[in-house]
């Protein structure tokens, strides 16, 4: 079993202590980790607090490290600007430097969250984290709301949104109005592709309640 301990020399990363299985090698005043790695629960070494929850925390701070190339930072910040794993770019056509790593963020929202209450165990993350993978490796876009997605055929343009609901815009791409139906039609910027969604089909209306694109 592997224990994540500050050393006394120095609080910001962590050092791995191996200890046989069923023993802990943190005294009981200090905190049950480093500092930036830490669950928020552990940081006055409460240790009748400790639960996998607490690793959760831990994991979801050293996954943020590795995606990040080493960054740091303190508490639940990895949505920050700052910190943002998709890496803020004026200078790119969508924006950020990689939109897929939202799927890691949104893996990170479940880890690395102040309420134990609030997070996925390990066995759920190892699941997940499986899932986000595939999605990064895949580059499936991540739909987010005001987030310019790429154009699936050219890859040059970005989708802008043309008609939506079930206004008269739609029936200029073809589509006849029958009840009530929650159209999205995109189209790229740069080649003209189109994108069809009925938002009243999908399981998650909420993502395109926001959009702007």
């Amino acid at each position: 079993r592997c224990l994540i301990i500050p050393p006394k020399s120095c609080l910001s990363h962590p050092v791995a202590v191996v200890a046989p299985v069923g023993m802990w090698v943190t005294l009981t005043d200090e905190a049950v980790g480093a500092r930036i790695y830490i669950a928020p629960e552990l940081e006055d070494g409460r240790l009748k607090a400790i639960s996998n929850k607490a690793d959760t925390y831990s994991l979801g701070k050293l996954l943020y490290w590795l995606f990040s190339g080493g960054k740091v930072f303190s508490r639940e910040k990895h949505r920050d600007p700052k910190w943002d794993l998709k890496g803020k770019n004026v200078d790119s056509f969508l924006g950020w430097r990689n939109i897929y790593l939202e799927h890691v963020n949104r893996l990170l929202d479940l880890m690395v969250v102040a309420n134990p209450e609030d997070r996925r165990t390990v066995d759920n993350v190892l699941i997940l984290a499986r899932r986000a993978k595939r999605l990064v490796e895949k580059e499936y876009t991540p739909l987010v709301p005001g987030m310019r997605q790429p154009c699936t055929y050219c890859g040059s343009g970005y989708y802008v949104l043309h008609a939506k609901n079930n206004d008269l815009a739609v029936q200029n791409f073809g589509f006849n109005l029958v009840g009530v139906p929650d159209w999205r039609i995109l189209t790229c910027s740069e080649c003209g592709h189109v994108q069809v969604f009925r938002v009243d089909f999908a399981n998650r209306k909420n993502w395109w309640q926001q959009s702007s694109n």
